[in-house]
């Protein structure tokens, strides 16, 4: 069985306080070992808007992150990285902390922080470069914006 058959997914939808709403993301947990022919196959193959994959940080953050589309590979995007942000902790693939768990995501354009708060998982904020630009509200795996 080739590693292809073993990749673990979540997908998550984003902006939205309904199931099968929104904008559909996979998150594919554990990246190593796929090329990124592969990862642009599945990302077709997934046919969502964004497909991320997680790798081990290279540059001191939680995870490396890539950003592919069905036809091309992404330095950043919001919503994946708001999504993936929320999986890395909904699915304690980083541990909670109170009161709030910060998340840092190597993207193709530099570090990107997630955080999200410890209590329910029911906020979060992208930040780069210390100043947030984005507030999500967060209801299971489906994420909306904040008013």
């Amino acid at each position: 069985m080739n590693n292809l058959n073993r990749q673990s997914f979540v997908i998550a939808d984003v902006f939205t306080e309904k199931q099968f709403g929104g904008n559909q993301l996979a998150v594919f947990t554990d990246a190593r070992g796929l090329s990124a022919e592969t990862m642009q196959d599945i990302a077709r193959e997934m046919h969502f808007s964004e497909t991320t994959f997680l790798f081990p940080p290279e540059n001191g953050g939680d995870y490396r992150v890539r950003i592919f589309t069905p036809e091309t590979e992404l330095p950043f995007a919001g919503h994946p990285l708001v999504g993936t942000g929320y999986v890395v902790v909904a699915e304690r693939l980083k541990a909670w902390s109170a009161p709030t768990t910060t998340v840092t995501l190597e993207a193709g354009v530099g570090p990107i922080t997630a955080e999200v708060t410890a209590s329910s998982a029911d906020k979060l904020e992208l930040a780069r470069g210390g100043t947030a630009f984005a507030s999500f509200k967060a209801t299971g795996t489906r994420l909306v914006p904040l008013a």
